[in-house]
């Protein structure tokens, strides 16, 4: 169940886009796991993910999306399109049911919670550097470039819906707290 959509698409249809956050991301990963670790075979996206490093005082939290739900149940990643969005237009469940939030800016501890129950810290299984590239955003961070944010990826497999919920709080002033949420049905 691998996402084919391009990066401009992706972010530019995202409902918390920003100015000029026009990213470059490619894919989010694929669905596949029983353990909640997602395949990342790709060794130099990882030595690339390891050498970058900030270069400029950590920017607060300026936005917070959910950017898109998948399950086995719908058949694969279901993306935010709509800015408000309250909810999934699929119907989500299944043995797989992940959800990926994207974060412009540096924050403390993200907290997420279903139907208000905070999730364990185990919940979010994985996440990416976000930096700042002359096109916009990429995940796949070079040496040189600026960390500018984040995308977390939650497990809830074994959920067929809920009000999924994410919060944080930036690192530096103003100490604002940025939360999103979406309806999984």
């Amino acid at each position: 169940m691998r996402s084919s959509l391009t990066a401009a698409l992706l972010l530019l249809a995202s409902p918390c886009m920003a100015g000029d956050w026009a990213p470059a991301l490619s894919e989010f990963m694929p669905l596949e796991s029983a353990t909640g670790r997602l395949d990342r075979s790709a060794a130099g996206a990882a030595t690339r993910q390891a050498e970058a490093v900030a270069h400029a005082p950590a920017p607060p939290i300026s936005q917070v999306a959910v950017l898109a739900v998948g399950s086995t149940q719908a058949g694969g990643w279901e993306y935010m399109t709509s800015a408000g969005q309250l909810s999934t237009v699929l119907d989500h469940g299944g043995s797989v049911l992940r959800v990926v939030v994207r974060q412009i800016g540096y924050g403390g501890t993200p907290v997420a919670s279903l139907w208000g129950t905070p999730l364990s810290r185990d919940a979010q299984y994985d996440t990416e550097r976000l930096c700042a590239t002359p096109g916009g955003v990429s995940k796949d961070c070079l040496p040189g470039q600026t960390i500018v944010g984040w995308l977390y990826y939650f497990n809830l497999d074994g959920q067929h819906d809920g009000e999924f919920a994410f919060q944080n709080t930036s690192l530096n002033a103003p100490f604002n707290t940025a939360r999103t949420s979406i309806r999984i049905r």
